[in-house]
């Protein structure tokens, strides 16, 4: 029951610092704080937070969320990726990255001075152009 109210409470502070309504909370809503979740809690997290953000909604009689499709979407999305992450290759080889980088080769000095004469600068204000006719 704890840990309902939590999950629930939680939805809700996230919606407030966002400006958000937690109720009834628009399928867009739910399915980026299910991403945020995913983030920091795992697929565990995001599911109990659904059931959480349903049950509220339920008691509520609010439309539920569990059955949104952008919301089923987005669960299948996290419990696809969940089930890939130990197939994905790293992006870069241990070695690679702790391997000493080379020094890069020194520019060429510039041959002789700059050339005399106006250079073309961007203007700091927008140039003025009249109407035609009028």
């Amino acid at each position: 029951m704890a840990a309902r109210l939590k999950g629930w409470g939680d939805f809700q502070r996230w919606c407030r610092s966002r400006r958000l309504k937690a109720l009834p909370a628009h399928a867009w809503t739910i399915a980026a704080y299910l991403r945020w979740v995913e983030l920091r809690q795992g697929v565990e997290g995001a599911r109990a937070a659904l059931t959480a953000i349903s049950r509220e909604h339920l008691l509520r009689s609010a439309r539920v969320p569990e059955r949104l499709p952008t919301v089923q979407r987005t669960m299948a999305l996290i419990e696809r990726r969940a089930e890939t992450h130990g197939d994905r290759a790293a992006l870069f080889d241990e070695r690679d990255v702790l391997a000493d980088v080379p020094d890069a080769p020194d520019a060429p000095e510039p041959s002789g001075p700059p050339a005399e004469g106006r250079r073309w600068r961007p203007a700091l204000t927008p140039r003025l152009v009249r109407r035609r006719g009028g």
